[in-house]
């Protein structure tokens, strides 16, 4: 039995054409960074940003951010980098 989420692999092998510039606000869209952040940081409108957002969305067939980056992580496009883990703030599960 396929399951969903097998079917999502299956899509993102064949390739969902994900933009780097829709890769790079998921990425920092999942580091915590709102729009306004991530706009400021790349130097773009947040219209940009949001129009970026809404387009993987579409392409992965994501209702929200949060699936979205949950998708993102599942098939590794969110990667653990070499930075210092100080660098990062620490989780609030509270």
């Amino acid at each position: 039995m396929t399951t969903p989420f097998d079917s999502f692999l299956s899509e993102v092998d064949e390739g969902l054409n994900l933009s780097e510039k829709e890769i790079e606000v998921i990425r920092l869209l999942a580091r915590d960074m709102n729009i306004e952040e991530i706009s400021n940081a790349r130097e773009v409108s947040q219209l940009a940003v949001k129009a970026r957002l809404r387009q993987a969305r579409t392409k992965v067939g994501c209702k929200n951010n949060y699936t979205l980056i949950a998708k993102a992580g599942q098939v590794k496009i969110l990667y653990v980098t070499d930075a210092d883990p100080s660098e990062f703030p620490p989780f609030d599960m509270g």
